[in-house]
């Protein structure tokens, strides 16, 4: 290792849903030589020989790329589950199989090695850990309730070493991020991101397009509180025909950081969005540009995607003929006619319960159009529908608050006191 030139195991999978994904990632010096290091799995389970040396990846020859990433990719089953230590080491000498703590104590008996450049543990409640950084059931209890310790993590930001388990965030055991599998994104949880930068999972919350008078507009995220979103971008697609696919709004969360719970708030100006038939996507490492073409063909599937991830997606159709949208989560002016009745799609809406995500339509509640919640606005919020909130977590509109359609007539009543005394009702 040359001087100035940093080393870390800074994410992993050893257990996932189906056939395990395994993988182990190193961030170093961009183009670092890895030769003489070595990444080891060690044995913690206490029904096993514990301090027995599973796996050995020698790094002889290997380069991390331009951005300092290497990825060890290895077939399921090189690494173990349950308890276990992942060691990156210097001038390995010993050999798969070998057992380091013979007495079974927590402690090595013995270091075939120059030095130990980075480890962490995981701990499945039953085992022995060979590390400070011990990633057991509860390690994230204040932001997810798990019934078991993680098959992977991610350290959050990348390269982040205070030797604690705060360092690090559980990736999703799904497989959210991997080709070809749609997981289970949670906040709280990272992506995985083998080779590529670390990412927690990080949805959109509450948007607003369209609003009674002059468009009340913003988008609202939520993730981990303190989360950088230096990287993600909001894009609005036109879904409108002729015009399905154009970029119409781009928003750069460059520097912006969530706040202390989670939340990050884009207001922006009114007619920033489009109203009508558009699709909202939250990616990351956007190259395109306002204005750009994404659908050329018109018929609705994206022939350009100028991101590295998608992290999140909802889109609104009006219904309008030959219109398009980009996302799973469409909403309608049908989308929740079980609870509300309106003749159009919705100009806003909100996740509730905050943050959870089905990749669906019922994940959704409409905002009121007339802006209940807003400052200054007494909106017409009726039951099944949600508040604005922007900045603030969501919040369905109270059965107790929804005012009841009477005439004046019925107000006024056939006797000396009003029928209607103490109840809120709207006049029609």
């Amino acid at each position: 290792m040359a001087p100035g030139d940093t080393f870390t195991i800074n994410e992993f999978s050893v257990s996932t849903t189906g056939a395990d994904v395994e993988y182990i990632e190193i961030l170093a010096t961009p183009n670092a030589d890895l030769s003489g290091w070595f990444i080891l799995g060690i044995e913690g389970d206490s029904t096993s020989a514990v301090g027995t040396v599973d796996a050995v990846i020698d790094l002889a020859g290997q380069v991390a790329d331009a951005n300092g990433f290497y990825v060890a990719n290895v077939t399921a089953n090189t690494f173990e589950n349950g308890s276990s230590t992942l060691l990156l080491v210097s001038g390995f000498s010993g050999s798969a199989g070998d057992d380091l703590d013979a007495d079974n104590d927590g402690t090595f008996d013995t270091t075939p090695w120059t030095e130990i450049i980075d480890d962490v543990s995981i701990d499945d409640g039953d085992g022995m850990s060979f590390s400070s950084t011990v990633l057991d059931q509860f390690f994230d209890g204040a932001v997810l309730v798990n019934t078991f310790a993680p098959g992977g993590a991610s350290r959050i930001p990348n390269g982040a070493d205070t030797n604690t388990a705060a360092d690090w965030v559980r990736n999703d055991f799904d497989l959210v991020g991997i080709d070809g599998f749609a997981g289970t994104a949670e906040v709280g949880k990272a992506t995985n991101t083998p080779g590529a930068a670390n990412l927690p999972v990080v949805f959109i919350n509450e948007f607003s397009v369209s609003t009674t008078g002059t468009d009340v507009e913003y988008v609202e995220l939520i993730s981990l509180p303190a989360t950088d979103l230096t990287g993600w971008f909001i894009l609005q697609i036109e879904g409108d025909s002729p015009n399905a696919g154009i970029i119409d709004a781009v928003i750069d969360l460059s520097g912006e950081v969530t706040d202390t719970n989670g939340l990050y708030l884009a207001n922006v100006a009114a007619n920033t969005f489009e109203n009508g038939s558009a699709t909202l996507l939250l990616v990351n490492g956007f190259t395109g540009s306002l204005g750009q073409d994404l659908d050329a063909a018109g018929d609705g599937a994206l022939d350009t995607t100028p991101w590295s991830v998608v992290g999140d997606s909802v889109a609104v159709n009006d219904g309008g003929v030959g219109d398009a949208t980009y996302s799973a989560s469409v909403l309608d002016a049908d989308f929740d006619s079980a609870t509300v009745t309106s003749a159009f799609a919705p100009g806003g809406a909100s996740r509730i319960p905050d943050g959870v995500s089905t990749n669906s339509a019922a994940d959704w509640v409409r905002n009121d159009f007339d802006l209940a919640g807003i400052e200054g606005f007494t909106g017409t919020p009726v039951a099944g529908e949600a508040l604005n909130t922007p900045g603030a977590f969501n919040e369905a509109v109270a059965t107790d608050t929804v005012a009841t359609p009477v005439t004046i007539m019925q107000v006024q009543g056939a006797g000396h006191v009003s029928p209607e005394l103490g109840n809120l009702v709207q006049t029609t």
